[in-house]
């Protein structure tokens, strides 16, 4: 079984369009992080908001969507 560490509390993931990457929201450590599926390496990571809640993949505009805490929204582009 392979892991991958990617912050405190990990509390939901998404896939991208393609399967090529994982997307992590930390809702302790704040973050979203990128982690490529084929061998867990994280490719990307940042502060998103106050304990992200959820995280989707919208595969037509390749955009990341994350539900944070406090009520508000952040949108990302996926830049692979």
């Amino acid at each position: 079984m392979d892991s991958v560490k990617t912050g405190s509390a990990a509390r939901s993931l998404a896939i991208s369009a393609d399967g090529s990457a994982l997307y992590v929201v930390n809702y302790t450590s704040d973050t979203l992080v990128k982690v490529r599926s084929s061998d867990f390496k994280i490719l990307q990571k940042i502060k998103v908001c106050n304990e992200p809640i959820g995280v989707t993949y919208e595969r037509l505009q390749k955009r990341v969507w994350v539900a944070c805490y406090g009520g508000s929204i952040k949108v990302f582009s996926d830049s692979q």
